[in-house]
């Protein structure tokens, strides 16, 4: 509920055409949502990390990336329901870098990767989720025009 300070006022900046500060308002939106996921998870992570033994390691690894992505999952399918095709494209870029900063985790030995990578995936993932947004906005503003 927390990214509604930023997206209703967005999308009633672009209702009124003003797709400059409406982006600005959105692109906050999105910055939070990137800050709420990449919170939630880590903590998870970190719990989990903190709480297994060197023995048990992988087996609490995998319960714990489990535990940290089924909420956000179970959010993109449910956004995707709803009609939003791009939900799931930051949760999966994120798993994806995740998923890369364990295995660096293991060959190099430092668990900062995991944080950086996981951080990349979901800016990289936001990225590709605005980039539609940018094209459909590109599209009003000329159907806009077109019109008068």
């Amino acid at each position: 509920m927390i990214t509604l300070v930023f997206g209703a006022p967005g999308a009633a900046l672009f209702e009124k055409q003003k797709y400059i500060l409406g982006s600005i308002f959105l692109f906050l939106n999105q910055i939070v949502t990137v800050a709420i996921v990449y919170f939630s998870v880590m903590y998870v992570f970190g719990v989990a990390a903190q709480l297994s033994a060197q023995a048990n390691f992988i087996p609490v690894l995998l319960f714990a990336y489990a535990v940290s992505f089924a909420p956000w999952a179970f959010l993109a399918n449910e956004d995707k329901k709803s009609g939003n095709q791009n939900g799931a494209i930051m949760i999966i870029s994120g798993q994806i870098g995740f998923v890369l900063g364990i295995l660096l985790m293991f060959i190099t030995g430092q668990g900062a990767w995991v944080s950086i990578l996981f951080l990349v995936g979901l800016l990289g993932g936001t990225i590709l989720n605005i980039i539609p947004a940018i094209q459909e906005m590109r599209m009003k503003k000329e159907q806009y025009q077109y019109e008068q």
